[in-house]
């Protein structure tokens, strides 16, 4: 379930960094996509993280 929408999130994001690569300042949008692969990482971490302390 996590990996199925990690993956709709990557492709969302990739389809809104290649318009913004078109439409705006290139260096803002390397900045939001390297800031959102990052803000998933950490939720990744924290579901495995939880997940892991309930067992």
């Amino acid at each position: 379930m996590l990996g199925m929408m990690n993956r709709f999130a990557a492709a969302i994001l990739g389809a809104i960094i290649m318009y913004e690569i078109e439409h705006h300042d290139f260096m803002w949008t390397f900045a939001a996509g390297i800031m959102g692969g990052y803000f998933l990482i950490i939720i990744n971490l924290g579901y495995y993280s939880m997940r892991d302390a309930k067992k």
